[in-house]
Protein backbone atom coordinates (compact mmCIF):
# COMPACT_ATOMS: atom_id res chain seq x y z
CA UNK A 1 0.00 0.00 0.00
CA UNK A 2 1.33 3.43 -0.94
CA UNK A 3 0.69 5.68 2.05
CA UNK A 4 0.79 9.44 1.73
CA UNK A 5 -0.18 12.33 3.97
CA UNK A 6 -2.85 14.89 3.27
CA UNK A 7 -1.79 18.11 4.99
CA UNK A 8 -4.28 20.89 5.63
CA UNK A 9 -3.26 24.40 6.65
CA UNK A 10 -6.10 26.41 8.15
CA UNK A 11 -6.80 29.49 10.22
CA UNK A 12 -7.17 28.98 13.96
CA UNK A 13 -10.97 28.87 14.25
CA UNK A 14 -11.56 26.80 11.11
CA UNK A 15 -8.79 24.37 11.99
CA UNK A 16 -10.42 23.50 15.26
CA UNK A 17 -13.54 22.20 13.58
CA UNK A 18 -12.43 20.37 10.44
CA UNK A 19 -12.94 16.60 10.30
CA UNK A 20 -12.06 13.97 7.71
CA UNK A 21 -12.95 10.28 7.62
CA UNK A 22 -12.76 7.50 5.04
CA UNK A 23 -15.56 5.21 4.00
CA UNK A 24 -15.25 1.74 5.48
CA UNK A 25 -13.56 -0.67 3.10
CA UNK A 26 -12.71 2.12 0.66
CA UNK A 27 -9.94 4.22 2.13
CA UNK A 28 -9.36 5.93 -1.19
CA UNK A 29 -12.82 7.58 -1.37
CA UNK A 30 -12.58 10.27 1.28
CA UNK A 31 -15.67 11.78 2.88
CA UNK A 32 -15.30 15.34 4.14
CA UNK A 33 -17.44 16.53 7.05
CA UNK A 34 -17.61 20.31 7.20
CA UNK A 35 -18.56 22.25 10.35
CA UNK A 36 -21.78 24.18 10.89
CA UNK A 37 -21.70 27.56 9.17
CA UNK A 38 -21.85 29.56 12.37
CA UNK A 39 -18.41 28.28 13.40
CA UNK A 40 -16.94 28.22 9.91
CA UNK A 41 -17.71 31.90 9.45
CA UNK A 42 -15.35 32.76 12.27
CA UNK A 43 -15.09 34.08 15.80
CA UNK A 44 -17.89 36.30 17.01
CA UNK A 45 -20.78 34.23 15.68
CA UNK A 46 -23.43 33.39 18.26
CA UNK A 47 -24.90 30.01 17.31
CA UNK A 48 -26.69 29.21 20.55
CA UNK A 49 -30.20 29.63 19.10
CA UNK A 50 -29.58 28.08 15.69
CA UNK A 51 -29.82 24.55 14.35
CA UNK A 52 -26.86 24.61 12.00
CA UNK A 53 -26.17 21.37 10.12
CA UNK A 54 -22.90 19.61 9.44
CA UNK A 55 -22.36 19.23 5.70
CA UNK A 56 -21.12 15.89 4.34
CA UNK A 57 -19.38 15.99 0.95
CA UNK A 58 -17.19 13.76 -1.18
CA UNK A 59 -13.55 14.73 -1.65
CA UNK A 60 -14.59 16.09 -5.04
CA UNK A 61 -17.08 18.49 -3.45
CA UNK A 62 -20.34 16.64 -4.20
CA UNK A 63 -22.91 17.06 -1.43
CA UNK A 64 -24.01 13.83 0.25
CA UNK A 65 -26.12 14.85 3.23
CA UNK A 66 -26.77 17.42 5.93
CA UNK A 67 -26.75 16.46 9.62
CA UNK A 68 -28.18 18.97 12.16
CA UNK A 69 -26.45 19.48 15.48
CA UNK A 70 -28.46 19.49 18.71
CA UNK A 71 -30.62 22.62 19.09
CA UNK A 72 -29.03 25.24 21.32
CA UNK A 73 -25.54 23.75 21.15
CA UNK A 74 -22.37 25.19 19.63
CA UNK A 75 -20.19 22.49 18.01
CA UNK A 76 -16.50 22.83 18.77
CA UNK A 77 -14.12 19.96 17.91
CA UNK A 78 -15.66 16.95 16.16
CA UNK A 79 -14.97 13.66 14.40
CA UNK A 80 -16.88 11.46 11.95
CA UNK A 81 -17.34 7.71 11.46
CA UNK A 82 -17.84 5.76 8.24
CA UNK A 83 -21.51 5.10 9.09
CA UNK A 84 -22.32 8.83 9.07
CA UNK A 85 -22.23 9.37 12.84
CA UNK A 86 -20.58 12.58 14.05
CA UNK A 87 -19.42 13.28 17.60
CA UNK A 88 -18.63 16.77 18.82
CA UNK A 89 -17.86 18.61 22.02
CA UNK A 90 -20.12 21.51 22.81
CA UNK A 91 -18.63 24.96 23.39
CA UNK A 92 -19.88 26.34 26.70
CA UNK A 93 -20.89 29.93 25.97
CA UNK A 94 -21.90 32.00 23.00
CA UNK A 95 -18.50 32.30 21.33
CA UNK A 96 -16.52 29.63 19.43
CA UNK A 97 -13.45 30.11 21.63
CA UNK A 98 -15.38 29.27 24.81
CA UNK A 99 -14.32 26.21 26.87
CA UNK A 100 -15.56 22.85 25.63
CA UNK A 101 -18.38 20.95 27.26
CA UNK A 102 -20.75 17.99 26.82
CA UNK A 103 -20.17 15.40 24.08
CA UNK A 104 -22.96 14.87 21.53
CA UNK A 105 -23.54 12.29 18.79
CA UNK A 106 -25.58 13.15 15.70
CA UNK A 107 -26.34 11.09 12.61
CA UNK A 108 -28.72 11.18 9.65
CA UNK A 109 -32.32 10.36 10.50
CA UNK A 110 -31.84 10.19 14.29
CA UNK A 111 -32.34 12.59 17.17
CA UNK A 112 -29.16 14.14 18.66
CA UNK A 113 -27.86 12.17 21.64
CA UNK A 114 -25.93 13.66 24.55
CA UNK A 115 -23.30 11.03 25.42
CA UNK A 116 -21.82 12.78 28.46
CA UNK A 117 -23.02 15.87 30.28
CA UNK A 118 -19.77 17.08 31.86
CA UNK A 119 -18.91 20.68 31.00
CA UNK A 120 -15.22 19.77 30.93
CA UNK A 121 -15.15 17.20 28.12
CA UNK A 122 -12.90 17.75 25.10
CA UNK A 123 -11.23 16.02 22.12
CA UNK A 124 -14.05 13.57 21.24
CA UNK A 125 -13.35 10.85 18.66
CA UNK A 126 -15.35 7.95 17.27
CA UNK A 127 -14.33 4.51 16.06
CA UNK A 128 -14.31 3.94 12.31
CA UNK A 129 -17.40 1.72 12.49
CA UNK A 130 -19.25 4.24 14.68
CA UNK A 131 -19.80 1.87 17.61
CA UNK A 132 -17.57 3.47 20.27
CA UNK A 133 -16.70 7.02 21.33
CA UNK A 134 -13.74 8.25 23.31
CA UNK A 135 -13.04 11.67 24.83
CA UNK A 136 -10.99 13.40 27.52
CA UNK A 137 -12.32 15.12 30.64
CA UNK A 138 -10.38 17.85 32.43
CA UNK A 139 -10.22 18.95 36.05
CA UNK A 140 -10.18 22.75 35.56
CA UNK A 141 -8.45 23.35 38.90
CA UNK A 142 -5.36 21.33 37.97
CA UNK A 143 -5.48 20.92 34.14
CA UNK A 144 -5.07 17.17 34.75
CA UNK A 145 -7.36 15.05 32.59
CA UNK A 146 -8.56 11.49 32.07
CA UNK A 147 -9.77 9.50 29.05
CA UNK A 148 -13.16 7.79 28.82
CA UNK A 149 -14.98 5.58 26.34
CA UNK A 150 -18.70 5.03 25.85
CA UNK A 151 -20.88 3.12 23.45
CA UNK A 152 -22.46 5.14 20.65
CA UNK A 153 -25.87 4.77 22.33
CA UNK A 154 -24.57 6.45 25.50
CA UNK A 155 -24.26 3.26 27.55
CA UNK A 156 -21.15 1.77 29.10
CA UNK A 157 -19.27 4.92 30.15
CA UNK A 158 -15.84 3.78 31.32
CA UNK A 159 -12.69 5.47 32.61
CA UNK A 160 -9.84 3.83 30.69
CA UNK A 161 -6.84 6.11 31.36
CA UNK A 162 -6.23 8.37 34.35
CA UNK A 163 -3.90 11.35 34.54
CA UNK A 164 -3.59 10.60 38.28
CA UNK A 165 -3.97 14.29 39.04
CA UNK A 166 -0.59 15.18 37.48
CA UNK A 167 -0.87 14.40 33.75
CA UNK A 168 -2.91 16.06 31.02
CA UNK A 169 -4.19 13.36 28.65
CA UNK A 170 -5.55 14.50 25.29
CA UNK A 171 -6.28 13.64 21.63
CA UNK A 172 -7.53 10.06 22.11
CA UNK A 173 -8.01 8.42 18.69
CA UNK A 174 -9.16 4.88 17.83
CA UNK A 175 -7.00 2.78 15.53
CA UNK A 176 -8.67 1.82 12.23
CA UNK A 177 -9.57 -1.63 13.57
CA UNK A 178 -10.90 -0.18 16.83
CA UNK A 179 -8.60 -2.28 18.97
CA UNK A 180 -6.26 0.46 20.18
CA UNK A 181 -6.34 4.11 21.22
CA UNK A 182 -3.45 6.52 20.76
CA UNK A 183 -3.25 9.65 22.91
CA UNK A 184 -0.92 12.40 24.11
CA UNK A 185 0.36 12.82 27.66
CA UNK A 186 2.15 15.77 29.26
CA UNK A 187 2.31 17.44 32.70
CA UNK A 188 -0.76 19.22 34.03
CA UNK A 189 -0.25 22.92 34.78
CA UNK A 190 -1.21 22.64 38.47
CA UNK A 191 -0.89 18.90 39.00
CA UNK A 192 -1.62 17.85 42.57
CA UNK A 193 -1.67 14.06 42.31
CA UNK A 194 0.86 11.36 43.11
CA UNK A 195 1.30 9.86 39.64
CA UNK A 196 4.70 8.83 38.29
CA UNK A 197 4.32 10.58 34.93
CA UNK A 198 3.66 9.36 31.40
CA UNK A 199 4.49 5.78 30.48
CA UNK A 200 5.72 3.17 30.89
CA UNK A 201 8.05 2.47 28.00
CA UNK A 202 8.84 -1.10 27.01
CA UNK A 203 11.51 -1.19 29.73
CA UNK A 204 9.26 0.31 32.42
CA UNK A 205 10.47 3.93 32.39
CA UNK A 206 8.24 7.01 32.82
CA UNK A 207 8.78 10.47 31.34
CA UNK A 208 7.21 13.93 31.60
CA UNK A 209 5.53 13.74 28.20
CA UNK A 210 5.04 11.61 25.10
CA UNK A 211 2.75 9.73 22.77
CA UNK A 212 0.94 6.76 24.27
CA UNK A 213 -0.87 3.65 23.03
CA UNK A 214 -3.30 1.40 24.88
CA UNK A 215 -5.83 -1.26 24.08
CA UNK A 216 -9.34 0.14 23.66
CA UNK A 217 -10.34 -1.27 27.07
CA UNK A 218 -7.49 0.66 28.76
CA UNK A 219 -5.11 -2.26 29.18
CA UNK A 220 -1.59 -2.46 27.79
CA UNK A 221 -0.60 1.19 28.20
CA UNK A 222 2.81 1.98 26.74
CA UNK A 223 4.74 5.02 25.56
CA UNK A 224 5.83 4.93 21.90
CA UNK A 225 7.41 8.41 21.57
CA UNK A 226 9.16 10.28 24.37
CA UNK A 227 8.92 14.08 24.38
CA UNK A 228 6.53 16.85 23.51
CA UNK A 229 5.70 19.01 20.52
CA UNK A 230 4.47 22.00 22.55
CA UNK A 231 1.94 20.44 22.86
CA UNK A 232 0.63 17.76 20.52
CA UNK A 233 -2.34 19.33 18.71
CA UNK A 234 -3.52 16.73 16.19
CA UNK A 235 -3.17 12.98 15.79
CA UNK A 236 -4.19 10.66 12.93
CA UNK A 237 -3.71 6.95 12.26
CA UNK A 238 -2.52 5.43 8.99
CA UNK A 239 -5.08 3.03 7.44
CA UNK A 240 -2.95 -0.02 8.33
CA UNK A 241 -2.35 1.14 11.92
CA UNK A 242 1.43 1.16 11.54
CA UNK A 243 1.98 4.93 11.77
CA UNK A 244 0.70 8.10 13.40
CA UNK A 245 0.73 11.60 11.95
CA UNK A 246 1.12 14.20 14.70
CA UNK A 247 1.00 17.99 14.57
CA UNK A 248 2.97 20.06 17.04
CA UNK A 249 5.59 22.72 17.45
CA UNK A 250 9.29 22.32 18.19
CA UNK A 251 10.12 24.46 21.21
CA UNK A 252 12.85 27.00 21.83
CA UNK A 253 13.89 27.86 25.40
CA UNK A 254 15.35 31.34 26.02
CA UNK A 255 15.93 32.61 29.56
CA UNK A 256 13.89 29.73 30.97
CA UNK A 257 10.94 30.72 28.77
CA UNK A 258 9.55 28.15 26.33
CA UNK A 259 8.36 29.56 23.02
CA UNK A 260 6.85 27.99 19.92
CA UNK A 261 7.30 29.12 16.33
CA UNK A 262 5.63 27.14 13.54
CA UNK A 263 3.54 23.99 13.62
CA UNK A 264 4.97 21.00 11.76
CA UNK A 265 3.69 17.50 10.99
CA UNK A 266 5.70 14.49 12.15
CA UNK A 267 5.22 10.80 11.39
CA UNK A 268 5.97 8.03 13.90
CA UNK A 269 5.75 4.25 13.82
CA UNK A 270 3.39 2.68 16.34
CA UNK A 271 5.69 -0.25 17.13
CA UNK A 272 7.83 1.88 19.46
CA UNK A 273 10.88 2.07 17.19
CA UNK A 274 10.61 5.89 17.14
CA UNK A 275 10.70 6.11 20.94
CA UNK A 276 13.36 8.84 21.11
CA UNK A 277 12.69 10.46 17.72
CA UNK A 278 10.16 13.13 18.75
CA UNK A 279 11.90 15.97 16.89
CA UNK A 280 14.10 14.01 14.51
CA UNK A 281 14.37 15.55 11.04
CA UNK A 282 13.77 12.17 9.41
CA UNK A 283 10.33 12.05 11.02
CA UNK A 284 9.36 15.60 10.06
CA UNK A 285 6.99 15.79 7.08
CA UNK A 286 6.46 19.55 6.69
CA UNK A 287 8.80 22.54 6.77
CA UNK A 288 6.44 25.41 7.42
CA UNK A 289 7.72 28.95 7.83
CA UNK A 290 4.27 30.43 8.28
CA UNK A 291 1.79 31.06 9.62
CA UNK A 292 2.95 31.20 13.21
CA UNK A 293 1.64 29.06 16.04
CA UNK A 294 -1.06 31.65 16.84
CA UNK A 295 -2.13 32.23 13.23
CA UNK A 296 -2.81 28.72 12.00
CA UNK A 297 -2.62 25.00 12.62
CA UNK A 298 -1.59 22.07 10.46
CA UNK A 299 -3.89 19.06 10.30
CA UNK A 300 -2.86 15.81 8.62
CA UNK A 301 -4.59 12.66 7.40
CA UNK A 302 -3.07 9.61 5.75
CA UNK A 303 -4.19 8.61 2.27
CA UNK A 304 -3.43 5.53 0.19
CA UNK A 305 -3.03 7.56 -2.99
CA UNK A 306 0.14 9.50 -2.26
CA UNK A 307 0.60 12.86 -0.57
CA UNK A 308 -1.89 15.65 -1.22
CA UNK A 309 -2.27 19.11 0.25
CA UNK A 310 -4.96 21.69 0.80
CA UNK A 311 -4.60 25.34 1.79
Amino acid sequence: MRLGLLITLLGLVAALVLGVSSAAGDAGSAVIVLPPDCVALGAGQDCSDAVTPFTVETAGGAALSSVPDAPGTIPWTFAAAANGSIVYSEAVGAQPWSPTGPVWLVRPGAAPLELDSSSHDFDPAISYDGSKVTFARENPATDASDIYTTNADGSGLQLIASGDGVDHLSLPKFSPDGGSIAYACYPAINGLGTGVGCGPTAVGMHFDSGLMLMNSDGSGKRMIVVGELYPFKWLAWSPDGSQLAVTGCLTVTVDDTISCDHDQVFRYRTNGSDLFNVGLAANQITDESGPTYLDGLLYAQFTDEGAQSLS
